[in-house]
């Protein structure tokens, strides 16, 4: 009944927000798309407003600029005319020189910014300079740089890209002699492009070979670094750029006529005033925009609670049912869809009411089931047991009549499946492989099969097979148990005891069974797997140091208490590192492994092999005198010698043995492996390759 009020609740708030999501539709989209699509129109009229200012205001500029140039060829020639310039010249004075250049100047029509003379041998005489205003990383040209422009062709010089200034000689009228030189014009700085802007209204910019040097755009303050500017190409249609940190509408026209605008460029710009006018609009549509879904939520709220104000008694009326009041009748008042989810409320209550004793049985049976399962899980790393109890439990949960659990084990051709445990159906001849049969298909799949007491038309033709050693059923249930990263082994439960079908929470439960299983699993696997690693040698697979000296403590203790013999052989790889420096350590494992294979071979299942250190090996022997301990050194002795190791066979290894028997050789586990030591030092000191039996001194007399 709980999840009944939750679904309804849930059906609510669902109709809540198709309502919103209408209301948004039909509302706030339409306006959206609207204000977007004026935006769009209102951007491009901005921008073209911007485009057809500057279009409409670049040639007057530049043919401001073409004229203020043009005229200072006029300007400086009168200048160079002038007597009193020319009678100072032949005086030779530079005081008298200057002073004499800036009456000139002062006195000709439209100043100039800078002039200067030089005498015959182009020595300079005099100069009178401004005060150049110019963007970062571009300087005044100096006299000497405008004088060599007399005897430059081809490409002009920085000086002239940088300034606008004639050379004319300056003549003795009397004599018809040259007696100086004039170098005179304007800076073509910021303030001549400031004077351009302030009597076209637009911007002007000269670029030189990718340098912005003169600008009326304002630097921004505390830039430093020169302005760099991709020229657009050449046109009469503005196109978009950027000067420095300014984008701009601009057109661009070449510097000098001679001069490609790629070398030095006059761009005419405007601002992006179109920019800033639509971020301002953007602001007002996202304002716009936010009201109106504002306006849309409040509305949608509004519809939904009038719509959902005759469904509070139908919730009312749920929640006590929900809290266990299965007496509780929910009035219908009406034939809609809430008269009908209200029908089928009180119906759901009187079948409920029917139930409970059930479910509350069933929980019961669940929480002890659970409570054996989860305890075993716990408290064992039986793996058997484990199986057994994944069953047991399953069965007892679902009251099932029985059920069976298939573990999953490789073979030559695939896989098979072989009962682990059963209960309640005869499993004597149940083995499958991978595919065959309902659990088969389970195991290859992965996928779980759920069959009700009744098969669905549309569930029938989905149902795998059943092989005709699987139990017979009306009602099953099989998952799939997944463990060390594969499937493990397959859960099967037959039938239920009242003869009701298994429902879809059963095979939940069961699911949820398999999960804890496969955890349980996987633990016992590593636990075992842990075990098997401590005591064992990761490379050659025999047994490690440790687990030698805990079976040489029983060995010892089991020989002393029933008097009986056992032998302790010492082996060593003889010249093991000629091998490794001669055919590189790789193939000094591989020896290492290939070794305790072959000595794995010849001895018994009894016989305890383990790997003593580096290329060292040791072998307990029980029941075995000193004669059997010299024919099984010499056996192994001679397996290791007769067939050379590596993959072609081309590297020859010999092996050197000591034995000592117990109690001959020693009666303490210190004496007897220190005997087996001296044995395998003397078998070394003979030459190796060879197994020498221990002798105490008094034997040798003897002998």
């Amino acid at each position: 009944m709980v999840g009944t009020t939750a679904c309804a609740k849930g059906n609510i708030l669902s109709l809540q927000s198709k309502l919103f999501a209408f209301f948004i539709g039909i509302v706030v989209v339409p306006l959206t798309v609207a204000a977007l699509l004026i935006s769009l129109d209102v951007f491009g009229l901005l921008r073209h407003q911007d485009s057809e200012r500057v279009a409409g205001a670049a040639p007057g500029a530049a043919a401001l600029y073409n004229e203020r140039v043009g005229a200072i060829n006029d300007r400086v020639r009168s200048i160079g005319a002038d007597p009193s310039l020319k009678t100072a010249l032949i005086t030779g004075d530079s005081l008298t020189i200057e002073s004499a250049l800036r009456q000139a100047l002062n006195g000709k029509q439209g100043n100039l910014d800078f002039a200067m003379v030089l005498d015959s041998h182009n020595k300079l005489l005099a100069q009178v300079r401004g005060q150049p205003m110019y963007l970062p990383g571009a300087a005044a040209p100096t006299a000497e740089e405008m004088a060599a422009t007399r005897t430059v062709t081809g490409e002009p010089s920085m000086a002239s890209l940088l300034a606008a200034y004639t050379i004319v000689p300056v003549i003795n009228g009397s004599s018809s002699a040259t007696v100086g030189t004039l170098i005179a014009g304007d800076y073509l700085d910021n303030t001549f492009a400031e004077e351009l802007a302030s009597s076209t209204g637009i911007d002007v910019t000269m670029v030189v070979q990718g340098q912005a040097v003169a600008s009326s755009l304002k630097n921004p303050p505390g830039v430093t670094n020169p302005w760099t500017v991709a020229v657009p190409p050449s046109g009469t249609q503005p196109v978009r750029a950027t000067i420095g940190d300014h984008p701009v509408d601009a057109v661009v026209h070449a510097l000098q006529g001679n001069v490609p605008a790629t070398t030095a460029a006059l761009m005419i710009s405007g601002p992006l005033s179109s920019q800033a006018r639509g971020q301002a609009l953007l602001a007002s549509i996202l304002g716009f925009l936010i009201v109106a879904a504002l306006g849309a939520a409040v509305l949608g709220l509004a519809l939904t609670r009038a719509i959902a104000r005759p469904l509070r008694e139908l919730a009312k009326g749920a929640n006590a049912i929900a809290a266990g009041d299965y007496d509780q009748h929910i009035a219908v008042r009406s034939t809609d869809e809430v008269g009908q989810l209200a029908r089928a409320f009180n119906e759901m209550t009187g079948r409920l009411a029917v139930h409970v004793a059930d479910l509350q049985e069933s929980r019961e049976e669940l929480k002890r089931s659970l409570a054996r399962f989860g305890e075993t899980l716990r408290s064992t790393h039986d793996l058997d047991k484990i199986l057994h109890v994944v069953l047991d439990t399953s069965v007892d949960a679902l009251r099932a009549l029985g059920g069976t659990l298939m573990v999953v084990r490789p073979c030559p051709g695939g896989s098979e499946l072989t009962v682990a445990a059963s209960r309640g159906v005869d499993a004597s001849e149940l083995r499958l492989q991978a595919g065959e049969g309902i659990a088969g298909s389970v195991a290859m799949t992965g996928e779980p099969v759920f069959v009700p007491h009744t098969l669905g038309s549309g569930q029938s033709h989905r149902l795998p097979l059943a092989a005709p050693v699987e139990p017979p059923f009306e009602s099953a249930i099989w998952v799939p148990v997944f463990a060390q990263g594969r499937i493990f082994a397959v859960l099967s439960l037959f039938d239920r005891e009242d003869d009701s079908s298994f429902s879809a929470g059963d095979l939940d439960t069961v699911l949820s069974l398999a999960d804890q299983a496969g955890v349980a699993i996987d633990n016992v696997v590593l636990h075992q797997e842990a075990q098997r690693l401590a005591i064992t040698d990761g490379m050659t697979g025999v047994w490690n140091h440790r687990y030698f000296q805990l079976r040489f403590d029983q060995e010892m203790d089991r020989s002393a208490r029933f008097r009986r013999p056992f032998c302790l052989l010492l082996c060593d790889i003889d010249d093991f590192k000629y091998v490794n420096d001669t055919y590189g350590h790789p193939q000094g494992d591989s020896v290492l492994i290939e070794l305790a294979r072959r000595v794995r071979s010849e001895v018994r299942d009894i016989d305890v092999l383990a790997r003593y250190g580096g290329e060292e090996f040791v072998l307990i022997l029980p029941e075995t005198d000193a004669d059997g301990g010299a024919r099984a050194a010499e056996k192994i002795r001679r397996r290791i010698f007769e067939s050379s190791f590596g993959k072609d066979r081309s590297i020859p290894v010999t092996m050197s043995i000591g034995v000592a028997c117990f109690p001959r050789a020693g009666t303490d586990q210190s004496t007897l492996l220190r005997a087996a030591d001296v044995a395998l030092y003397q078998a070394k000191a003979l030459g190796k390759n060879r197994s020498i039996v221990f002798q105490s001194p008094e034997e040798g007399k003897a002998s």
